[in-house]
């Protein structure tokens, strides 16, 4: 039922140019013709210089993906892409239902596959052509592999998450913590290797143009609406949804930044504590993943795609703890809070924007509304963010207390 009601809504989102995938497909065009669209004149050519400085969002390696997709017209390209991207989620549902020992993987699998189709962030993702469902599945690949021992396997799928955008490289410092020396090697190597694929025909300027481009970037979209990120909602405490935001304050990102930073502390923290506790993994691994998507720059509605891992790791440890009877009252609030964080992904998230457009435009009767959408739009991020923390802090007692009842 889940499925036939997102179907209609998915086939009519994939009828527009994904113009998110086309800055990439276009770019890559470029490469298979032999010159840079980092270049005035190449932009030019190539058609990139129409999205303006946000033509240079994604670095030079991004492009690396769409390869396979050039020869194909833009809109099957868009389609090919989100055909494997609904693939891909599944294959990680199943894997991950199962490795967790979730009840009933299959079943469960696909209810959470139907459910997730039917989000509003999904049939955007599909939409613009976004690449969120690449970088979701390599960091399940990692997390597969790393939980195995398979370090080759592991760096590999997370140094190749960074080629496609930068911040999945808090997983890499991650692995760099617990000492996973051969992943951390092989993530660079692997993007090392990609980044001179593309570096050879683009030039070491393109990587320059990419970094002037940042500040312009973020002086448009720090402060959106639709930014989820600790430094977006630090910029909207100084610059509030309900009026039209200005190029980057200096002090909200010097906040949000210590912010970012006492929250690595804390999870860096608690990861080397347990160091030598290959049962402690998982919910490190999820954090950290976590960490590395609400750190971002930016943190648009479908990177909530990349929150499924995490989440799944948060469920099956708190059922492992209503198993074991700790602390059933505080374990009964974390899912319920947990439940409420998943079922907040079926807000349409273009409700905020029209609420943000009828408040600026003068319709004040809106303004508390708009802003109880904002928070709504941040909060079940931050909120896994919390719980995760909160499951780590808490686990030597819940494992304590498992282990007296054992005896």
């Amino acid at each position: 039922i889940l499925l036939v009601i997102a179907v209609p809504e998915i086939q009519s989102a994939l009828r527009h140019t994904p113009w998110d995938l086309n800055i990439d497909y276009l770019s890559a065009r470029a490469y298979r013709e032999h010159y840079s669209p980092f270049t005035l004149e190449g932009a030019q050519r190539s058609g990139v210089a129409i999205a303006g400085p946000t033509g240079y969002g994604h670095p030079p390696t991004t492009p690396f993906w769409a390869l396979p997709l050039a020869s194909l017209e833009i809109h099957t390209a868009g389609r090919v892409l989100a055909g494997v991207t609904f693939l891909l989620i599944l294959i990680e549902l199943l894997t991950v239902t199962r490795l967790l020992r979730l009840p009933a993987p299959l079943a469960t699998s696909w209810l959470a596959m139907a459910y997730i189709v039917g989000c509003s962030f999904m049939t955007y993702h599909v939409g613009v052509g976004q690449i969120s469902g690449l970088i979701g599945f390599l960091v399940f690949l990692g997390w597969w592999a790393g939980r195995s021992g398979n370090d080759v396997v592991a760096g590999g799928a997370l140094g190749a998450a960074c080629t496609l955008k930068l911040f999945p490289g808090i997983l890499v410092l991650f692995l760099l913590l617990t000492r996973r020396w051969r992943a951390v090697g092989f993530a660079i190597g692997v993007y090392l290797t990609i980044a001179a694929i593309m570096t050879a025909r683009f030039g070491l300027y393109s990587w320059t143009r990419f970094f002037s481009a940042q500040p312009a970037i973020a002086d448009r979209w720090m402060g959106d609406v639709q930014n989820q990120s600790i430094h977006g909602i630090v910029s909207r405490i100084f610059e509030p949804v309900c009026v039209p935001h200005g190029p980057v304050l200096r002090k909200a990102m010097a906040i949000s930044a210590m912010l970012s930073a006492v929250l690595m502390g804390l999870a860096t923290k608690w990861t080397w504590k347990h160091l030598r506790d290959a049962n402690a993994f998982d919910l490190s691994f999820a954090l950290f993943s976590t960490l590395s998507v609400v750190m971002s720059q930016w943190v648009w509605e479908h990177y909530t795609i990349i929150y499924i891992l995490p989440v799944l790791v948060l469920a099956a440890e708190l059922r492992k703890r209503w198993q074991t009877g700790y602390g059933r009252l505080a374990t009964a609030a974390m899912m319920l809070a947990l439940a409420g964080i998943v079922a907040s992904w079926r807000i349409n998230l273009h409700t905020k924007q029209d609420l943000q457009r009828a408040v600026q435009s003068g319709r004040t009767a809106q303004h508390l509304q708009l802003h109880l959408f904002d928070v709504l739009n941040w909060a079940p991020g931050i909120g896994l963010l919390v719980l995760l923390f909160i499951a780590c802090f808490s686990r030597d007692k819940a494992l304590n207390s498992y282990q007296h009842d054992q005896a």
